[in-house]
């Protein structure tokens, strides 16, 4: 299963958030700090440019 909840942060002020049943707009400095927070953690996870494009390659190798 996918992750349900998405979110999409506009600036300091917005975060707009997709859940299974709705869409809400978050405007609480506490609760944008912590979309902030999750957002810096997956991108700690998130790989780039060469390093991405290796692990892709590997995988479609591991297919054959």
């Amino acid at each position: 299963m996918w992750t349900l909840e998405t979110f999409t942060m506009f600036d300091e002020g917005r975060v707009s958030v997709e859940l299974l049943t709705a869409a809400i707009t978050v405007t609480a400095p506490g609760e944008i700090a912590m979309y902030g927070h999750a957002f810096e953690e997956m991108s700690a996870l998130a790989r780039y440019g060469a390093d991405a494009r290796s692990l892709v390659s590997s995988a479609i190798d591991s297919l054959d």
